[in-house]
């Protein structure tokens, strides 16, 4: 996850990513090795050009000899003694020798300081050495860090909150890039794949989508991309061997946000539900043929009588295509004593539980029925078969 455009919008540039500011204290001391009194006003109206914090101080007295006006007027956050020799011999003093035996400049040396609001600051200064007025002494450029280090210090925070809110989801999550780069997968997405979350960063998510469904899943991005919001979105996703788990996708464009830089996907495995649907649609198959398949007539019935369900054989029976019998009355079909016998059946299933059955004359044939409660639990039967 980056950081670096967060950067830039606080206002700073990373130290690491833009040296113009640390190169400027040894341009300005090649430029004017030595300073008297006839470079002198050149020498303070370049320096007063420069936007940023210049001061030369005396490493022997350790005074502040010159600061611009800069120095004074733009970085408010400075205290005065953090622009001073004594402030940063005092609490650097000993690193800056150690560095000055060593190297004859020092360039991009961050500190710790001291702000008005008592938050504290940060700061970095280059010193390149230079002779002003007959004295060896050094001219420093500061480049003020503060709002940078807030900024850095608030986004590692809010990182290490979306990691923890991450890891404790209860779905899995996987953040990655417009261009389908992997940036991040939660401790439970790897385990569920297999994988080690981290080894599965800078992949394309292509590489764990099944071939079939990677259109769609891409076609999905670009919704996304788009503002249209994406929920429930199943595809198939390749496991560490080889299998296939089929996901459910829920997605959010957060490409916007410094932290994330990307989408980010919670899934949920419905490889088992499906396998349920499926086995339980296999499985109406199988009793739909056996009812159909039976020699006697079969229908499904409410309290009230209405059809919601019934064989071939029924159909046979009454000579009426079942598309014209679902959800019609069954005294629609038979004689209103019949009907009135049947009610009464399923009355007495409904109060028992158990089966019932009666005998009746029908068009000088006798009909044998019997009626079975359909129980769910313990609520009273509202259906008999």
């Amino acid at each position: 996850m980056r950081l670096e455009n967060s950067f830039q919008q606080a206002g700073e540039t990373p130290c690491p990513d833009d040296l113009s500011y640390i190169n400027l204290a040894k341009s300005i001391t090649t430029r004017f090795p030595r300073v008297d009194k006839n470079s002198d006003e050149m020498f303070k109206t370049v320096v007063e050009c420069l936007p940023q914090p210049i001061a030369i101080i005396s490493l022997q007295r350790t005074v502040v000899l010159y600061t611009n006006s800069f120095c004074e007027n733009q970085f408010e956050d400075f205290q005065t003694a953090d622009l001073s020799a004594t402030h940063l011999w005092t609490c650097h003093g000993s690193e800056l020798e150690q560095k000055l035996e060593e190297e004859s400049e020092i360039t991009g040396f961050e500190y710790s300081h001291e702000t008005g609001d008592g938050l504290g600051g940060f700061c970095s200064v280059s010193l390149c050495p230079i002779e002003y007025f007959g004295e060896v002494c050094f001219f420093l450029s500061f480049h003020n860090l503060t709002k940078l280090h807030r900024v850095k210090t608030a986004l590692m925070d809010r990182e290490a909150q979306y990691r923890d809110l991450i890891e404790t989801a209860p779905s899995y999550i996987v953040g990655f890039s417009e261009q389908g780069d992997i940036k991040f997968v939660s401790k439970g997405l790897g385990e569920l794949l297999g994988f080690e979350p981290q080894t599965l960063i800078g992949l394309q998510i292509s590489e764990f989508v099944h071939p079939v469904d990677l259109e769609r899943v891409f076609e999905a991005i670009k919704k996304g991309s788009e503002g249209e919001d994406i929920t429930g979105f199943p595809f198939r996703c390749r496991n560490s061997e080889g299998g296939w788990l089929l996901l459910e996708a829920s997605g959010r464009d957060m490409r916007d946000d410094p932290i994330m830089e990307g989408f980010i996907v919670a899934l949920h495995d419905i490889t088992e539900r499906q396998h349920m649907s499926t086995q339980l649609q296999r499985n109406r198959m199988e009793l739909r043929t056996i009812v159909d398949a039976s020699l006697s007539s079969i229908s499904l019935i409410d309290r009230e009588g209405f059809i919601r369900r019934a064989n071939k054989t029924f159909e046979k029976k009454w000579n009426i295509p079942l598309r014209e019998v679902i959800g019609k009355n069954a005294k629609e079909f038979v004689s209103l004593d019949e009907f009135n016998m049947t009610i009464k059946a399923m009355e007495e299933a409904r109060l028992t539980r158990e089966k019932t059955h009666l005998v009746y004359l029908q068009n000088d044939r006798w009909y044998e029925t019997y009626v079975s409660p359909v129980i769910e639990g313990e609520s009273a039967p509202s259906a008999f078969v």
